[in-house]
């Protein structure tokens, strides 16, 4: 990378932040280009994990609050660095997004968990696919060729998407959506309430499952507007 790629990076991000046509001085900051190579390290490493195999699942079950039925598994993506140390997803994705790494991370997160259903028959699990583009232009075809490899294992799969995410750049997700009877998976929408869907987005993503951001589950009999 050349040595003012970033710092022009920065520059450009701040202008468009205060909206176009406008001049942005870029002023050198010691820290900011300590942040950057610690988030660049990071990265390195988060390419490695996936390498050597070292990103893993842990699965959350949904029950049925009636029958305590088990209805799916979440599962939720966690790290281990090369000193065997755990680290959660949400520590190491904000850096997977700012480098552009997402599309790697979601490869290997789908071809995980058809290995992880294939494994373990007839488990319906969740998979929340990172980043701003979880359904990107590559990611339909790399699920319909794990469905082609790995027959049957598709149907327990669902596939997560999350609201704020969707309503970004909708026509994507929406795509996605029209090419689930190819697919065979299930669609989820995540984090429901946190951004400002329409019912005719509801409508046009016709998701399978919808899960309510936690804003609405958090102390309902003391929320006087209930």
């Amino acid at each position: 990378m050349p040595k003012d790629a970033g710092t022009s990076r920065g520059a450009l991000s701040k202008e468009k932040q205060q909206g176009w046509n406008r001049f942005v001085l870029h002023r050198a900051s010691a820290n900011r280009d300590a942040a950057r190579r610690k988030t660049l390290a990071a990265g390195d490493a988060i390419m490695r994990a996936i390498k050597d195999s070292r990103l893993t699942f842990a699965v959350q079950p949904i029950v049925n609050g009636v029958t305590g039925e088990t209805k799916l598994y979440e599962s939720l993506l966690s790290m281990l660095d090369e000193n065997g140390d755990l680290f959660l997803a949400a520590l190491f994705i904000p850096v997977v997004e700012q480098l552009g790494l997402t599309r790697h991370l979601n490869k290997y997160t789908l071809e995980l968990a058809f290995l992880e259903m294939e494994g373990v028959k007839r488990i319906n699990l969740a998979v929340n696919i990172s980043g701003a583009s979880e359904a990107g232009s590559t990611t339909p075809d790399h699920l319909l060729s794990l469905v082609q490899m790995h027959s049957g294992v598709a149907d327990w799969l669902i596939f997560e998407i999350r609201e704020t995410v969707a309503m970004m750049d909708f026509e994507e997700p929406a795509g996605f959506a029209n090419k689930r009877p190819e697919l065979g998976c299930r669609i989820s929408l995540d984090d429901f309430g946190a951004s400002y869907a329409s019912c005719q987005h509801l409508k046009n993503l016709a998701a399978d499952i919808m899960k309510f951001d936690g804003q609405f589950a958090k102390g309902p009999l003391e929320n006087k507007g209930n």
